[in-house]
């Protein structure tokens, strides 16, 4: 969640996901939207406040609470959030995964 990058380690024989460029879009969009989940706050920080809630038992009040990011700590709420339209191209990503299966989406 701090950058924009596909994470391409062994996938015991599943294909890697890549996002189209439409699918690129429609994420950043999505990630700004309201919370359906925590009112008050985008997707985006939901995202946060679900991953402090299970990485580090912090509830949603606590996370508030966060101002800086520290690396290995809780993540704080106005963590800069990535353009995920920056994501590599399917070029791009077929050079690194080299003969692995890979799936547009």
């Amino acid at each position: 969640m701090m950058n924009a990058a596909y994470i391409c380690t062994h996938n015991n024989g599943h294909p890697f996901l890549v996002l189209s460029y439409e699918a690129k879009i429609k994420l950043n969009k999505k990630l700004m939207l309201p919370s359906m989940k925590y009112r008050g706050f985008t997707v985006f920080q939901a995202v946060i406040i679900d991953y402090n809630l299970e990485r580090f038992s912090l509830y949603p009040k606590d996370t508030e609470k966060i101002t800086e990011y520290k690396s290995g700590e809780p993540l704080p709420l106005n963590l800069a959030r990535p353009d995920y339209s920056n994501l590599p191209s399917e070029d791009e990503v077929r050079r690194i995964i080299k003969d692995k299966r890979m799936v547009i989406i």
